[in-house]
């Protein structure tokens, strides 16, 4: 089954500020779908980009009904009757289908038309369990985007609380990349897929993460591709999707999500992953807040929104715990550790419980490191004494910020009791 909204009913001024006095698409609780029915007449249908980049059409036997919506604007859906699954459905089924799909396409447009980028899309629906989405851009000679093309997966017999989520996550997540190329990032495609991720799906996920959180009983998890499953172990520009995760704490800690997409607008004008990092390391917005990033992740306190906790799947792993040991003569011994860290990621250390310890941070550190004693508050200091009466351990996060990596040394130093 193929769903295309043509470009016609989906104007470049769709996303314009200020271009629409009400919504392009009215909501279902507003005016409810009229019954499917064959349409005799033949139509035009746009030639769109599928999931894999090739192109299609479709075809004239489709089935059509309209949506008349607020404002005199009309939304054509052409139904192409040729996938099994969606015919078995039957013609309420596939009405719903289209009704969900429609609701967070108005979410999504409602969200981001504030930002003023106009685009032309192309919407297909196609059958298929898989439940995900792709966007395609498609430029002109002037290198501009002229319309984007949406295929969103779905299968429409399903009444799966999961696929349901995933399918709606993917409409907003889809429409997402298409504000992207609209902001002029059709060229910025050097380097693999892997090496931009972090920031093109990463902002995408975290947009729908704003719009379709995920809470703790939605078994979605598994693929590695939501914020709940970043991994701590490697950098943040090495991350995919899951790099969702540290915008979303951006936002918990008061970043306006036009912020966010201000910065990801930005990055058109730069094509390799080296200046990526270059930019990076000279961004406040990162700097400033990646060290305590590193201190919400070992605290699993990264929220979707002030009552839905992202319950991280993946506890800091790099935990190397110092061990020290009076030598032969009763000598105290002095332990150092070299502070070793990749482009934006954390380290965590840790010092055994019941023994008591100085830890002092070497002059000259790249690495920002905070303390804390017994899981108490986070201290950012250059010397932590644990004291006779603290029975807990010492644990110290040392985060960098550096492109180039970062590496410096602590000094841990059992004292006499």
């Amino acid at each position: 089954m193929v769903v295309l909204l043509p470009s016609s009913f989906l104007p470049l001024a769709a996303f314009a500020v200020g271009a629409l006095a009400a919504p392009l698409l009215q909501s279902t609780s507003e005016a409810a779908l009229p019954e499917i029915s064959p349409r005799a007449d033949s139509f035009s249908c746009p030639v769109f980009k599928n999931w894999s980049g090739a192109r299609e059409t479709c075809s004239g036997d489709a089935i059509i009904w309209n949506n008349k919506t607020t404002g005199g604007k009309h939304v054509t859906y052409y139904v192409l009757p040729n996938d099994a699954t969606i015919v078995r459905s039957g013609a309420a089924r596939r009405k719903a289908a289209v009704e969900m799909i429609e609701g967070a396409l108005n979410k999504g447009i409602s969200y981001y038309e504030r930002w003023g980028a106009g685009v032309n899309v192309y919407l297909g629906i196609v059958g298929d369990h898989s439940a995900w989405g792709s966007a395609n851009p498609t430029t002109g000679a002037n290198g501009q985007l002229e319309h984007c093309d949406v295929i969103i997966r779905y299968p429409g017999a399903t009444e799966d609380a999961v696929v349901t989520l995933r399918t709606l996550k993917s409409v907003v997540h889809e429409f997402y990349h298409c504000v992207q190329y609209a902001q002029n990032l059709k060229g910025r495609n050097s380097g693999t897929s892997a090496q931009r991720d972090w920031w093109m799906e990463g902002s995408a996920r975290f947009f729908d993460g704003i719009m379709y959180p995920i809470t703790k009983n939605d078994k979605i998890l598994g693929r590695g591709q939501f914020p709940e499953e970043y991994d701590p172990s490697v950098s943040l520009v090495d991350q995919s999707y899951e790099a969702a995760l540290f915008y979303h704490y951006l936002h918990n800690v008061g970043t306006d999500p036009s912020q966010i997409n201000e910065w990801v607008a930005g990055k058109a004008g730069r094509s390799t992953v080296a200046e990526d990092l270059a930019d990076l390391e000279k961004t406040p917005l990162f700097v400033n807040n990646w060290h305590g990033f590193a201190e919400a992740y070992v605290d699993n306190k990264v929220n979707y929104t002030s009552t839905i906790p992202i319950n991280i799947v993946n506890p800091l792993r790099r935990v190397e715990t110092v061990s020290l040991s009076q030598d032969v003569g009763g000598k105290l011994t002095t332990t150092s550790r070299t502070v070793g860290g990749f482009r934006f990621i954390a380290g965590r250390y840790n010092l055994p419980a019941r023994t008591h310890y100085v830890a002092s941070l070497a002059q000259g550190m790249s690495a920002p490191c905070s303390m804390r004693v017994a899981g108490g508050a986070w201290r950012r200091v250059t010397t932590l004494d644990v004291s006779a009466s603290a029975a807990g351990s010492i644990d110290i996060v040392c985060s960098c910020t550096k492109a180039a990596g970062c590496s410096s040394q602590f000094v841990f130093e059992r004292k006499e009791y």
